[in-house]
């Protein structure tokens, strides 16, 4: 919903300064520095938030992101996880700047959806090697 709203009602101004954000990610994402881009990012995910001009939705939306933060913030531990994100913001910031409201809209909801897959990648992984130690234990 985000994504929609903000590709319709984005100034240009606001247009403008998400491209910014987005290179100033893709910097981060080149140097490997992870922790730059986990707080650009955030940057840049308030500020598609901003552009919806609707601010029940950003308060609902920046508190649900703050609640499933733990879980998000494994994917900033690796770079072609940090690559694939700034892909996916590529093609999300094309959609907003050209006002394709129905792409940027599927755009952000495939990338929510990858960043979910990561981070239940990473539970699973967790449980595994939980159990691992459990066996080793009880040996």
């Amino acid at each position: 919903t985000c994504g929609r709203l903000a590709a319709k009602r984005m100034t240009s101004g606001e247009r403008h300064a998400l491209e910014e954000l987005h290179h100033e990610l893709a910097h981060a994402m080149r140097s490997g520095d992870s922790p730059a881009y986990e707080s650009q990012n955030r940057e840049f995910h308030n500020a598609i938030y901003a552009g919806t001009h609707n601010d029940v939705l950003v308060e609902v939306t920046q508190a649900v992101r703050r609640r499933v933060a733990p879980f998000r913030r494994v994917q900033f531990n690796s770079l072609p996880r940090l690559a694939s994100s700034h892909e996916e913001h590529q093609g999300i910031v094309d959609a907003i700047l050209r006002g394709d409201h129905k792409a940027a809209e599927e755009l952000l909801y495939a990338h929510i959806m990858s960043v979910h897959d990561v981070s239940q990648e990473y539970l699973a992984t967790l449980r595994a090697e939980s159990d691992h130690r459990a066996i080793l234990i009880a040996k």
